[in-house]
């Protein structure tokens, strides 16, 4: 069931030197993910076939197999798993040789060695520890699904890593077992029955590649907000009133025009308008209108009217 595109080859020599080859997933350190054909149980004609295959089909076009380097971050997640395993495996290799060191010294003490407690009946206590040996299948079983509902990327790692660890040290704690049962009835079978238990969980629930390229799939990244730049109440307020100022104009251009007829003096009489000096960085020009020297004077600023006047000690 390994993906035709996923896989990688490594050609080996037979001792007979017949060519036979080994196709991993991935990554040639994937070893429970590896399907290995020998060349010894393959005609000539079928050799060609399997080469003809390796070299021509599952190499094209853009499902080309490719090894996946070795610093990407599923294969560095997959090695911290694999090295759970390995470890564990270290630790039962050391728990074997205690053992021989162990039933070696027993041997030279007992002729025949009935166990610590030979008055306990034999097969209930053996039922008992074969039977804890086959209910952690299911428990291995469940270990080895990815984890789910978790959208953090490093606690979907972290949780995985846990669990691969967890996977290593019941397979290899059932092979632990042994010992103990051996020392209760004295049998040495009892201890490599649960060690070939053990050894068998151990190589079924090895880490694969696959199962890590699963778990590591990037969670749908959610998209940033952007804070918005905070204005000022002043600036708002003058682009407003400059947006209204430009429609307004658009609309009349003669209502921002100084007209020459609306300049007069204290008696009546039409005047030349004078502008007067800039306030505030602004310049404007005055002007009486037609209601007599009472009349209202005003200063229209900078294209804003009278409202510019409200802004002009801030720079117009």
């Amino acid at each position: 069931m390994i993906p035709t595109h996923a896989l990688v080859d490594v050609k080996i020599q037979s001792p007979d030197s017949a060519a036979s080859w080994r196709f991993f997933h991935g990554s040639n350190k994937n070893k429970r993910e590896s399907i290995q054909v020998a060349g010894n149980f393959l005609s000539p004609e079928l050799r060609l076939w399997l080469d003809s295959y390796r070299r021509n089909i599952y190499r094209l076009g853009g499902f080309s197999s490719t090894r996946l380097s070795s610093n990407s971050a599923v294969c560095v997640e997959f090695e911290k798993a694999v090295s759970s395993f390995r470890f564990m495996a270290v630790l039962t290799a050391v728990y074997l040789l205690v053992y021989v060191i162990y039933a070696t010294m027993l041997y030279w003490q007992y002729p025949v060695f009935a166990g610590y407690v030979p008055q306990l009946p034999a097969w209930p206590v053996r039922l008992v520890f074969v039977a804890i040996a086959l209910a952690v299948y299911p428990l291995l079983q469940g270990l080895t699904k990815p984890p789910v509902n978790v959208p953090n990327y490093s606690l979907r790692v972290a949780q995985a890593q846990q669990q691969a660890f967890r996977s290593a040290l019941i397979a290899n704690g059932v092979a632990w077992l042994g010992l103990p049962l051996f020392l209760l009835c004295g049998n040495r079978l009892d201890f490599y029955l649960l060690l070939l238990i053990g050894a068998i969980y151990h190589y079924d629930f090895y880490p694969r590649l696959s199962t890590w390229e699963s778990i590591l799939q990037a969670a749908p990244e959610t998209p940033q907000v952007q804070a918005a730049v905070p204005r000022r109440s002043m600036q708002v307020s003058l682009a407003l009133l400059g947006g209204l100022s430009l429609a307004s104009y658009a609309g009349n251009p003669n209502d921002f025009r100084i007209r020459q007829q609306d300049c007069v003096d204290d008696k009546g009489n039409p005047v030349e308008c004078h502008s007067s000096g800039s306030h505030g960085g602004g310049s404007g020009s005055s002007y009486r209108g037609n209601g007599g020297s009472d009349s209202h004077s005003s200063t229209r600023r900078g294209g804003f009217g009278f409202f510019g006047g409200s802004h002009s000690s801030f720079g117009g």
